[in-house]
């Protein structure tokens, strides 16, 4: 994204924006090491979020790259109760 007004750059140019969102209640992060990317060693980033917005609900994840990882009850389950949640 150039000319994006980014809060830091990866090692490959690209930008890195990380956002604050006030009232969210955080239900799981994700704890990086220094493998592969020195840079964000020590971060910890909230995955798994819920909030409520005016009359509504917003719930968040992260988790999961493809679909195969929801083969694993965990993944499904915190999808199930987000929605659930969500859904009330």
């Amino acid at each position: 994204m150039r000319g994006a007004n980014c809060q830091s750059r990866g090692r490959n140019g690209t930008c890195e924006s990380l956002y604050r969102i006030r009232g969210v209640e955080v239900l799981a992060v994700t704890r990086f090491d220094d493998n592969p990317y020195p840079w964000i060693n020590g971060v910890v980033m909230p995955t798994v979020w819920r909030k409520k917005f005016g009359r509504g609900k917003v719930f968040f994840s992260a988790l999961g790259h493809g679909p195969d990882e929801f083969e694993h009850e965990a993944m499904r389950e915190i999808l199930r109760r987000g929605l659930l949640w969500a859904s009330r």
